[in-house]
């Protein structure tokens, strides 16, 4: 991936800008040897002029590597460096970092840490490539709790320096954000991941959760894509959003029942010359995304209803059995315009 490295960003009341050797006396007054501040994100404590600066020159080389991201932490008021924010682990075959973050007890209480966390983000989903940004807290450190709480991110499952040790996270709160803003509760890193291609050739250029709702509705799994659309209720205002109720209706027969009630996923017990539904879940799911919104005549005024009756025509043609689409013609056209 390209990388950026470290570039200065301005807020309302923080400068974020590359460590200098003029920032040790601040550091060592403010935070760096604190064992409060340093114990809270499980850094050691540097006490003295040797040890804090043997780790600032440290830095200071770093800045070398393009995919180097430390950030001090400047309150604009007073000109003194208050903390540190900083991508401390950077995985490039899948474009995610880690953030970590500290502010001087000095400084706290007035939302600094969040100013310059949403700062960071921000600036990283418009300056880079990286895909995705994830953070963590102990259970116990109730101050950082509280930035991650407020900020963009979302809870989440794991992180990936969790996932790459095979390990699960033992009293730490995860959570990430993604460049779509999207959050994923329920679905796994895994599931995600395996959807990258999903829909390319169909809309390049859609927010990568409408990739992983067109995996669910071809699996099936009404329940979770109908989770993840109600933890993201703007996905109803994007451009995009015809993507779903199309491939809803496109797949309403790749899961049917017969008239009592019998579920099918494949065609194996379906007997010729009996009618097949759409099943009850996938109806429900149209419905749901009908009544929040989805126009039956996107994109560009396409034609739902003609949708509709090929996947019908085209599914008897294919494997010899009728199909009744009926309950699903007779929610679009309540929707029709």
């Amino acid at each position: 991936m390209t990388h950026a490295g470290t570039q200065p960003i301005d807020t309302k009341r923080l400068i974020l800008r590359r460590f200098t050797e003029a920032d040790l006396p601040d550091m060592l007054k403010n935070w760096i040897a604190d064992p409060a501040v340093q114990q809270e994100y499980g850094e050691p404590c540097y006490p003295d002029v040797e040890s804090a600066g043997a780790l600032l020159h440290k830095w200071i080389a770093s800045y070398e590597s393009p995919a180097f991201y430390r950030w001090a932490i400047i309150e604009r008021e007073s000109g003194q460096n208050i903390g540190q924010i900083a991508f401390c682990r950077v995985y490039d075959d899948v474009k995610t970092a880690e953030i970590e973050y500290c502010i001087s007890r000095a400084f706290r209480g007035r939302g600094y840490a969040g100013e310059a966390l949403q700062a960071v983000i921000a600036d990283t989903f418009t300056q880079t490539d990286f895909e995705k940004l994830e953070a963590y807290h102990r259970a116990e450190n109730i101050t950082s709790g509280r930035v991650l709480e407020k900020s963009a991110m979302h809870r989440t499952d794991s992180v990936e320096r969790f996932r790459r040790a095979g390990e699960q996270s033992k009293g730490e709160v995860c959570y990430c954000i993604r460049r779509d803003g999207m959050n994923y509760p329920g679905i796994t890193e895994d599931f995600i991941r395996s959807c990258a291609h999903y829909g390319i050739r169909y809309a390049p250029d859609a927010p990568y959760c409408y990739r992983v709702l067109m995996k669910l509705i071809y699996e099936n799994d009404w329940a979770r894509a109908r989770q993840l659309l109600e933890a993201n209720p703007q996905a109803f205002a994007d451009k995009h959003r015809w993507i779903v109720l199309d491939t809803a209706v496109g797949m309403c027969l790749n899961e049917v029942t017969d008239r009592q009630g019998n579920l099918y996923r494949t065609e194996s017990g379906m007997k010729k010359g009996k009618t097949y539904y759409p099943a009850p879940e996938c109806i429900a799911f149209i419905a749901y995304l009908l009544e929040n919104g989805a126009d039956p005549h996107q994109p560009e005024r396409f034609d739902q209803l003609k949708n509709i009756d090929d996947t019908e025509s085209d599914s008897a043609q294919q494997t010899g059995f009728h199909y009744d689409c009926s309950a699903v013609r007779a929610l679009l056209k309540q929707y029709w315009k």
